[in-house]
């Protein structure tokens, strides 16, 4: 119960929107629990992959048939919601000069512990935080401890967890919603799109769906320019080799604004709110409106690869 009892304090102080919240807990030791709100959508790792087991694990939901694949909308808002809250876990909340949160590390940042409200917006649950409180304060954790696929390379040499390693698991998340795709088989899979995300080439060759693409068609029609930059952002949170050039986590942010105000066809100059700051954070922490998906080729152009009509609907699996 001693241990229980410093999560909940943890716990008690985050206050985001996308952070799962704590409702209440039982610190008896025949029963301890801690009572978190039911999101009744599903983690994004079954909604992504709907095998067997995701299918029956959201039928104790409520869903009585399985749910239909998320757009690009949803999963650009859920990824969002997710990153905005864990660059809020980053950060140092002040309130009248004194510090009400510490900077905090995740350590378990997947596709599993984003889950889905009711109303589609995402939700960061299921932080280490007896593991690891503060950033700065490097612990180790074994890499054979990080579900097949999440293993950032970095913490097989020094085992130091970080800002950084975080944003790999985002980084693999956010591949994960553009392909479709288990965590385990992204590299094998889309090695080519990984290592040169804005090469035609790369796209042509990668992936295992129908069309031969390496977008997943489930969510169709993806806009040509949210698809590359999403896999471009990928790639800077997780696949660069040296972690010191790797995407800082409110740059991951700020480009996945920039893919959202695009579907909602507000284009790149559109307002938009400041998360670097913590003081941004908890003023303006806000779920994001959910966008809306763009029919068709780049933001509404025509269809196919980089805008040119393709057989079978080019790239995206848009009508040609």
């Amino acid at each position: 119960t001693r241990l229980l009892q410093e999560e909940l304090k943890i716990l008690a102080g985050m206050r985001h929107p996308a952070l799962l919240a704590l409702l209440g807990a039982c610190v008896d030791p025949r029963a301890p629990c801690i009572v978190q709100p039911l999101c009744t959508g599903g983690s994004l790792d079954d909604r992504l992959l709907l095998t067997p087991e995701a299918t029956a694990r959201l039928a104790h939901l409520g869903w009585s048939a399985a749910p239909p694949p998320l757009t690009v909308a949803q999963r650009i808002r859920i990824l969002l919601d997710a990153s905005s809250a864990l660059l809020y876990l980053h950060s140092s909340v002040e309130g009248g000069g004194v510090q009400i949160k510490a900077p905090t590390l995740h350590r378990n940042v997947t596709a599993a512990n984003i889950l889905i409200g009711a109303h589609g917006e995402g939700c960061l649950a299921d932080p280490l935080l007896l593991h690891a409180t503060a950033v700065g304060d490097a612990k180790q954790r074994s890499p054979s401890e990080f579900p097949a696929g999440y293993t950032d390379p970095h913490l097989s040499n020094s085992l130091e967890y970080s800002e950084t390693t975080d944003g790999y698991g985002l980084g693999v998340v956010c591949l994960m919603c553009l392909t479709g795709t288990a965590a385990v088989d992204l590299w094998r899979q889309h090695k080519n799109i990984i290592r040169n995300p804005t090469n035609r080439a790369a796209w042509a060759l990668a992936g295992t769906t129908a069309a031969g693409t390496g977008a997943d068609e489930r969510a169709a029609p993806w806009p040509e320019k949210a698809a590359v930059a999403l896999a471009t952002l990928a790639a800077g949170l997780a696949y660069e080799a040296d972690e010191d050039e790797r995407l800082p986590l409110n740059a991951a942010v700020r480009k996945l604004q920039g893919i959202a105000r695009e579907l909602n066809g507000e284009g790149p100059d559109s307002p938009k709110k400041d998360l670097d700051t913590a003081a941004a954070l908890a003023a303006a922490a806000g779920s994001p409106t959910a966008p809306r998906a763009a029919a068709g080729g780049v933001f509404g152009g025509p269809p196919g690869l980089w805008g040119a009509a393709g057989a079978g609907g080019g790239l995206w699996g848009a009508a040609g």
